[in-house]
């Protein structure tokens, strides 16, 4: 069965030099690490409902 060819949603053009000049705050890094704990933990949940349910 063919699988449906997924749309790029993100644009192609590269950032600008000043955004690829400027390394990432500590803050900022930090305030990603905790946004992918959260989706980690989110996605988590998720996963452990639908195996719930499909177990029910």
């Amino acid at each position: 069965m063919p699988v449906a060819q997924k749309k790029r949603t993100t644009s192609n053009c590269a950032p600008s030099t000043s955004e690829q000049m400027s390394p990432q705050l500590p803050e900022q890094q930090e305030f990603h690490q905790h946004l992918r704990t959260l989706a980690r933990s989110a996605v988590r949940v998720v996963i452990e409902e639908v195996m719930r349910e499909e177990l029910d």
